[in-house]
């Protein structure tokens, strides 16, 4: 039930695809959200974005950096406190606003070092921030929360800050704290005294990552020391003294510069709060929700439900330039990962539930008229709660495709089915196959078939224009109340009947069953002997002997007695079964025509090619490899007959595959010459050595002026064309005569020879040919 409703829903009504897409595409944005890959995601995003707003503007924090220089240039490390008095002191002189220190005091040293250091605390204009730094231990009674401070002498005259960062389960420093409370004595951090801005305790704002290392002026310390630093670098700057050297550690990885040592990421706190580039933090669930509510807006609207994918696009830039402009007003971040998986999402079912809608009205369109098949008619069909079928079957297909072909033929299907639609009240014609074409029939025209069938015809005996011609169709007719397969065969059966239409009926399943049975016993049949080759003779008039024969098969059933070739090729061709049986007597003509060689009595023997395996180029590929069996002859000993209408159905794979059969080797004959459309003028582009006169010319050539006339011109016209000419259905001596006297090259007929197995033709021509060597003695005598 649910299948059923997905494809009617998805593949059927196209309007209930974009609901079933935003549904799977919440069902992704909700796993990816709770998965954790969306968040993973946004931090990959959040990175790019603040890239895009990266800033060297210069800042007022200057860094005083304790580097590898400094570190060879002073005393050994850790340094006399008495150098830090000095570089206070040199701060004060030069003018600085603030002094803050990232670095720990809080052991004791030398006794008259920190003193020294004390005494130039206390002498400085401004109090100094000194750092505090909150630590956990783990003892026999559990974590045990300190704070590590400055000795007492120096944290009598100046500020405390706590330097703690906050690491992400990755590592990186992407938060920084407002402060830190031990044993319930708040510590404001050393960035918000620097900003001036106390925050809230216990809470945490997000570092800009935007803010580049550079944006910071760096003075060695041994430079500041040395007495080498300018007043203007000083004056009025925020001093911050720290470790930079990578022997002293205190370094950590940020987004965008890689790991960084813990003075830099102190400044960029400070920054980020002096300057005010603290973003409101949107979450993932609002702007998901948003595109979310948007989306079922237009999915709900009749006006924009088909226009659904193209706004999920206009969605997903929107959100991007929205969140794009905010980042670089620094007035938000909006996390986007989950409604770009929502808009993705979307985007991506709504294209594949859109494809497998174009693939299923692919599978449900005639691909050669463009007009709905059989598939289509079978699913409305299911649909339907009586349904009645019929079908229009074109008898005379083969010739109007002879004379049209591609987007005209394609045009001549499309004036049929508009046609009978006039008869259908306007409901779906459909195109079922070649020459078939099919439609529901209401309950008031299943009880009044024979008029219903009778405008249908009158319909389609209007001529129909093509290329300034008029082509009048041959329609017959099939109706059933039970299955389109059964009005189709109730079409065909009116056509061999000669009925203008026929409803399916219990004969016709005997005849459905009976061409199953030939189908399935094909196999079986070629190997336990039931189907044979036999020969019919063929005379060369120029020199009165039998030069070949034409390889006919007999089908011979325990079960069915004599099957007519009559009934079963028929069968064969309309299931694409001939290839196995064209094989059989290929091989079988093969063998006998090497036999006969080696012999030294070659002769040329025929075989019979369905118009359908021009086109099978496995069986192509197949039937050349057996061909080249044959031994070498001066002439060839195998004999290739297609119909006349072959080069028709599809000119350049005919003329491609009749050239390479020549090339291997065999004689090409155009069968039924007559009976088609095609005239010698068209045939002649066509790689053919023979035309073989269709038996209805040469029956009645005794009797009937107009075969006589045709018969003499063909053979002159094919002779100019450097064809020779086959005649078959000779079956008296006049006509032998009268075909001798037009120049005709061969005859073919019971006159000369009724088809015989091969034991009896080989008898037949080994009789001849020894009366052809007594002649020849004779005459030598």
């Amino acid at each position: 039930m649910a299948v059923s409703v997905l494809r009617g829903n998805i593949f059927k009504d196209e309007s209930a695809g974009p609901l079933v897409a935003l549904a799977v595409s919440a069902l992704f944005a909700l796993i990816a959200l709770m998965s954790g890959f969306a968040t993973s995601w946004e931090s990959g995003l959040r990175d790019a974005r603040d890239g895009l707003r990266e800033t060297s503007a210069p800042s007022d924090i200057v860094i005083v950096e304790v580097d590898g220089r400094s570190l060879q240039q002073l005393p050994r490390w850790p340094w006399p406190r008495g150098l830090y008095a000095d570089a206070v002191t040199e701060l004060n002189r030069l003018g600085a606003d603030q002094i803050a220190f990232d670095l720990e005091f809080s052991a004791h040293s030398d006794p008259d070092q920190d003193l020294q250091f004390a005494r130039a605390l206390e002498d400085l204009d401004k109090k100094v921030i000194l750092p505090t730094f909150r630590q956990v231990n783990q003892s026999a009674d559990g974590p045990v929360v300190s704070e590590a401070l400055p000795i007492e002498i120096l944290r009598e005259h100046a500020f405390l800050a706590s330097v703690n960062v906050i690491p992400e389960a990755d590592g990186r420093i992407l938060q920084y704290p407002y402060g830190t409370v031990t044993d319930n004595l708040p510590r404001p951090s050393l960035a918000t005294m620097l900003a001036g801005d106390a925050g809230k305790m216990g809470e945490a704002f997000p570092i800009d990552q935007a803010i580049a290392p550079a944006s910071f002026d760096r003075i060695a310390f041994v430079d500041l020391i040395n007495g080498d630093v300018a007043r203007e670098k000083i004056a009025g700057k925020q001093i911050l003294i720290g470790a930079t050297a990578v022997e002293l550690g205190d370094r950590y990885p940020t987004s965008l510069f890689g790991v960084q040592p813990g003075v830099v990421i102190q400044a960029q706190a400070a920054e980020t709060l002096s300057k005010g580039r603290i973003r409101a933090d949107v979450g993932q669930h609002a702007p998901a929700l948003a595109c979310f509510a948007l989306l079922l807006w237009a999915c709900l609207s009749k006006r924009w439900r088909s226009h659904a994918l193209l706004i999920s696009v206009g969605l997903a830039g929107t959100v991007l330039v929205a969140a794009l402009t905010l980042d670089q007003l620094s007035l938000a971040y909006v996390q986007v990962a989950t409604a770009f998986v929502l808009l993705g999402a979307f985007a991506a079912v709504s294209r594949v539930i859109r494809l497998l809608h174009n693939l299923q009205a692919a599978r449900l369109t005639d691909p050669a008229s463009g007009l709905p098949n059989r598939w289509s008619m079978e699913n409305a069909a299911e649909e339907s709660e009586m349904p009645a079928f019929a079908v229009a079957r074109i008898t005379d297909t083969d010739q109007i495709e002879a004379l049209a072909s591609g987007d005209a033929l394609a045009d001549i299907d499309r004036a049929i089915a508009h046609r009978l639609s006039v008869l259908t009240s306007d409901l779906q014609v459909y195109r079922i196959e070649r020459g078939l074409f099919a439609w529901f029939v209401n309950e008031q025209a299943a009880g009044e078939l024979d008029p219903h069938f009778s405008s249908a015809a009158n319909l389609l005996n209007l001529p129909i224009e093509h290329a300034g011609q008029k082509l009048k169709l041959k329609p017959v007719f099939g109706f059933s109340q039970s299955s389109l397969a059964d009005a189709v065969a109730a079409s065909e059966f009116a056509q061999r009947k000669g009925q203008q239409w026929s409803a399916a009926h219990d004969e016709m399943g005997k005849e459905a069953q009976y061409k199953q049975y030939i189908i399935a016993e094909l196999d079986a049949a070629l190997e336990d002997g039931s189907i044979s080759v036999h020969y019919q003779p063929k005379l060369a008039l120029a020199s009165d002997t039998i030069s070949g024969a034409e390889c006919l098969v007999r089908w011979n059933s325990a079960s069915q007695g004599f099957i007519s070739p009559a009934d079963f090729i028929p069968i064969l061709e309309e299931r694409g079964e001939t290839g196995r049986l064209t094989l059989f007597v290929l091989k079988d003509a093969i063998a006998k025509a090497s036999a006969m060689h080696e012999a030294g009595m070659p002769v040329n023997l025929a075989v019979n090619l369905s118009v359908q395996l021009l086109a099978d180029a496995p069986f192509i590929d197949e039937a050349i490899a057996l061909i080249g069996q044959l031994p070498q002859s001066p002439k060839p000993l195998l004999t290739i007959e297609v119909t006349e209408s072959a080069p028709n159905n599809d000119p350049e794979i005919a003329k491609a595959v009749l050239s390479r059969l020549r090339e291997a080797g065999v004689r090409i004959s155009i069968d039924d010459y007559g009976t088609g459309n095609a005239t010698l003028n068209y045939l002649k582009e066509f790689p053919a050595n023979e035309v073989k006169l269709d038996q209805s010319f040469v029956r009645n050539l005794s009797t009937v002026q107009s075969d006589l006339l045709m018969v003499r011109s063909t053979i002159e016209l094919a002779h100019a064309l450097s064809f020779q000419v086959v005649a078959e259905g000779v079956e008296d001596a006049e006509t032998l005569e009268i075909l001798r006297a037009a120049g005709c090259d061969y005859i073919q007929g019971w006159h000369i020879g009724k088809p015989v197995p091969w034991a009896d033709f080989e008898c037949e021509l080994r009789k001849a040919k020894a009366e052809s060597q007594q002649r020849a003695a004779a005459k030598t005598a």
